[in-house]
């Protein structure tokens, strides 16, 4: 093997790499978005749909619903938004999952729920070695 092939083979695992590398952040953090949106309760649907993904604290808050009911898989335009979302992050080194609406503090860590009296994330990020797993299977039989 010559320099010039062996210079492009390295580069074309280092691609690879670089690529899987990044499809794993991707379904790891999608996972967890949806994980947290599943666990999310539904009354209005309004706290479920503004789950948002962002580069940085995110204040938005919107009138839209997702009316699934509470442990169903959110609705496909919030995952298709959010999967959009962290593909365009990938390069960052802190992607927030956050939820603006004033009452989300409450959900989370005051019991205000029958429906996830323990919260969304903290219970979603008990499941974080199950999710890392997950993806580092998926993606490693690429």
């Amino acid at each position: 093997m010559n320099n010039d092939q062996f210079r492009m083979d390295i580069a074309k695992a280092i691609e690879k790499a670089k690529q899987k590398q990044e499809l794993f952040v991707q379904k790891v953090v999608l996972e967890i978005f949806t994980r947290v949106v599943i666990k999310s309760p539904v009354s209005t649907g309004r706290f479920r749909a503004n789950w948002h993904i962002s580069d940085g604290p995110y204040t938005y808050v919107d009138d839209k619903t997702d009316k699934q009911p509470y442990g169903a898989a959110p609705g496909f335009d919030n995952v298709l938004q959010a999967d959009r979302q962290i593909a365009g992050m990938l390069k960052l080194s802190v992607v927030y999952i956050l939820n603006a609406l004033p009452y989300a503090k409450k959900l989370e860590y005051e019991g205000w729920s029958d429906q996830a009296p323990a919260g969304m994330v903290r219970v979603t990020l008990a499941e974080i070695n199950t999710i890392i797993n997950n993806a580092a299977f998926e993606v490693k039989s690429l």
